[in-house]
């Protein structure tokens, strides 16, 4: 076997495993060094391909994917640069425990260090971010073909959690050249394996992956949910937190853990019951913890937090200045959310099983709270400042049209969500519909990629997604709209174009004059729609809210992608801001 006739054995080898192993969604950047994998790929019809130019795009739509899906898609990239555009949608998969597997090709041994065209160093080129790292030999028709097998194994089992927690991982591929064989000498692996490698018949006949796949469960002890049991049951100011979800039978067990413990459930934007219309879950708490007297007389002395992290920064405020005497963390994952430092008890058992057995333990009783009945009026006097001053105007402005969008997304819908202003206002001004899934890049919480990331999402859901995306983002990951192009089926781009990185007004930069204009809100004078066109992206600009909802009616009926622009005065939003902070906090019931 000559060195091309193993370079594609080998990436045969990866690809079928891989496909048998359940992915179907491969994401491949175009470039020669990978040639290997892309021409066996090529030749596949039963997986998902999607071609995108931008590597670093290509990833962050894995991450999207995965999101919407659980499951890892597959990123191929040639050697140097290409590979290290990865490493940031890397990062934000490892931070928020999402499983991605990238394929990188690179130089065989002889080629590196040695000044070689196009060759860096590869090995471990993401650092302690992936959960597995292999940087597997040159082919050479000698090595035993099943080690192959056994490093993909490997690499999905860590990707997915069945090690330790969900995450990417890398696998680095040399290739020498000869790197592909003549199209006529491109021979099916089922004929292959017979004549060259007779280890792998059975596993050739059996259609089925090298090893099987199990992932652990983790539950707590009868000991160990008596003891929390007993904390709530001496807590008289309790406090529920519930961070993001990523499955179905999550929520349905944290729901029904709230009912039981009948305490003020705070749920983020992305934990996907924040829209529930039980009276416990309180909403737009981000603006009823604005009032001093409200925090000094609400402060918890327990906390349970299930779930990811939370978004409202008022909320870590509250908590650092209680600081309560009891405060539990189950992630449900090896994620670490105790920004200011106030868990006492830090868990990581499997979410439902968690609140299924500690609901059982405390029984079917509904108990009495001091203060749930003060945060349910705060919440409902919110609800109806917001819904008085954001229905009232025509003006666009960032919380009205969070509350606009929020009231439209219905019927089979979904959001997702850039971060910086966009989550925060959704988190504070939405009136959310209970069946919305919401996502978001809150791992490194960076605003690269989001357009990527939105788009792999719509590829992972069988619904409508709705993307609302800042200015800045969406110029930060303008070649993504190649992706948004090539999209087969709806999805609808909300940009809230308020000329620059506005969030910087509404923190301590703002009282730098003399810096916060022309270095950190950055203007850049830029709209969209000619830069839409050049993509083949529809496009529409609006200015006020009768036109925002004609377009945006059109394009949840339109079955392609749509870019709206909504053009926002940055004064007008600062009014409205101030506005709805006022009226929540000078309420009677605030003081």
């Amino acid at each position: 076997m000559n060195t091309a006739q193993a370079n594609l054995l080998q990436a045969q080898l990866m690809i079928e495993e891989l496909i048998r192993l359940g992915l179907d969604y491969f994401v491949v950047c175009p470039g020669a060094r990978s040639s290997p994998l892309v021409v066996v790929l090529s030749q596949e019809d039963r997986p998902n391909r999607i071609i995108h130019q931008d590597e670093r795009g290509a990833a962050y739509h894995a991450v999207g994917y995965a999101r919407a899906t659980g499951r890892a898609a597959v990123v191929i990239t040639t050697s140097g640069t290409a590979a290290a555009n990865l490493f940031p949608a890397i990062v934000e998969a490892s931070m928020d425990n999402l499983p991605l597997i990238a394929i990188t090709a690179d130089r065989p041994p002889e080629l590196r260090r040695c000044g070689a065209n196009q060759t860096i160093d590869q090995v471990r080129l993401y650092g302690d971010y992936p959960r597995f790292f292999v940087d597997l030999p040159c082919p050479d028709g000698v090595a035993d073909p099943r080690a192959t097998l056994g490093a993909i194994d490997t690499a999905y089992g860590c990707a997915h959690g069945h090690a330790n927690v969900p995450g990417p991982v890398h696998i680095n591929c040399m290739f020498r050249e000869p790197l592909i064989p003549p199209p006529e000498e491109v021979t099916p692996l089922r004929e292959v394996i017979p004549a060259e490698c007779p280890k792998l018949s059975s596993w050739l006949v059996s259609g089925a992956p090298s090893a099987s796949q199990a992932r652990p469960r983790c539950e707590p002890s009868l000991v160990e949910i008596d003891t929390m049991a007993r904390m709530i049951n001496q807590s008289q100011r309790g406090l529920l937190l519930i961070g993001e979800l990523r499955t179905e039978p999550e929520r349905q067990a944290v729901l029904e853990l709230s009912r039981r413990l009948a305490w003020p459930t705070l749920a983020d934007i992305t934990s996907g019951i924040a829209g529930r219309e039980d009276r416990q879950i309180i909403t737009h708490y981000d603006l009823v913890l604005a009032s001093d007297n409200f925090r000094h007389k609400h402060a918890a002395d327990t906390v349970i937090h299930i779930g990811d992290r939370m978004a409202s920064k008022r909320l870590l405020q509250f908590i650092d200045v209680a600081r309560p005497a009891s405060y539990l963390s189950n992630s449900g994952q090896a994620i670490v959310f105790d920004p200011v430092h106030a868990v006492t008890l830090r868990t990581t058992f499997d979410n439902t099983s968690f609140c299924e057995m500690l609901g059982r333990e405390l029984g079917t009783t509904a108990r009495t709270h001091a203060t749930l009945d003060s945060w349910i009026a705060a919440s409902e006097t919110a609800r109806e400042k917001v819904t008085e001053l954001c229905g009232s105007t025509d003006q666009l402005t960032e919380p009205s049209l969070v509350f606009a969008l929020s009231r439209r997304l219905r019927n089979r819908a979904a959001l997702f969500l850039a971060s910086s202003m966009p989550i925060r206002d959704q988190n504070a001004y939405a009136a959310l519909d209970e069946s919305l899934p919401v996502a978001s890049n809150r791992g490194a919480s960076g605003i690269d990629g989001t357009i990527a990331a939105a788009c792999g999402y719509a590829a992972g859901l069988d619904r409508t997604v709705t993307l609302l995306i800042g200015d800045q983002a969406a110029l930060h990951d303008l070649n993504s709209l190649a992706l948004v192009g090539a999209f087969q089926g709806p999805l609808v781009i909300v940009i809230a174009n308020n000329n620059g990185g506005r969030i910087f007004e509404l923190l301590p930069t703002a009282d730098h004059a003399e810096a916060l204009e022309p270095f950190f809100v950055a203007p850049h004078d830029m709209t969209f729609g000619k830069i839409a066109e050049a993509f083949g992206v529809a496009h529409a600009e609006v200015a006020d809210h009768k036109a925002f909802d004609r377009a945006y009616a059109a394009a949840r009926n339109a079955n392609r992608p749509v870019i709206i622009e909504a053009v926002i005065d940055p004064a007008g939003s600062r009014r409205m801001r101030d506005r709805i902070l006022s009226a929540v906090v000078t309420e009677p019931d605030q003081h």
